[in-house]
C-alpha cells in the first residue's frame, strides 16, 4: 500500500521560518559550522546561501564587495566557486578558515 504522505508540501513553508532564524548571528555561525563539519563545502556553499537569504544578499553584497549577481552565481550557481571569492564571502562575514589537526585521521 502506498500513501500520498510523501508528496505533501510542508503546511507552513520553512525558507521564510530559516531564513528569519538565521538573522541571528550567533545562531548562522552555529549553522555554517555544522553544515562544513558534516556536510563538507557543498553544503557549507548551500548554507552560505541559506545565511545569505537571513541577512538579507545587499547586505552581504556590501560586506564582501561582490555584486549580489556574483553571490547568487558562487552561492547557488552550478560550478564550484573559486578560492578568492569563497574567502571573500567569509570575510565579509567576520569569520576565518581555521586548519585543525583531524583527530580520528592521525
Amino acid at each position: 500500500m502506498t500513501t500520498k504522505l510523501a508528496k505533501r508540501r510542508p503546511a507552513v513553508p520553512y525558507e521564510p521560518v530559516r531564513a528569519q532564524i538565521l538573522k541571528d548571528w550567533g545562531t548562522s555561525k552555529a549553522y555554517l559550522r555544522q553544515s562544513l563539519k558534516e556536510g563538507g563545502l557543498n553544503a557549507f556553499l548551500e548554507s552560505l546561501g541559506h545565511v545569505g537569504e537571513g541577512i538579507g544578499m545587499t547586505k552581504l553584497s556590501r560586506q564582501t564587495g561582490l555584486t549580489r549577481q556574483a553571490l547568487y552565481k558562487i552561492l547557488y550557481g552550478k560550478g564550484r566557486p573559486q578560492a578568492h571569492s569563497l574567502w571573500q564571502i567569509v570575510e565579509g562575514l567576520n569569520l576565518r578558515f581555521d586548519l585543525v589537526e583531524d583527530k580520528k585521521a592521525a
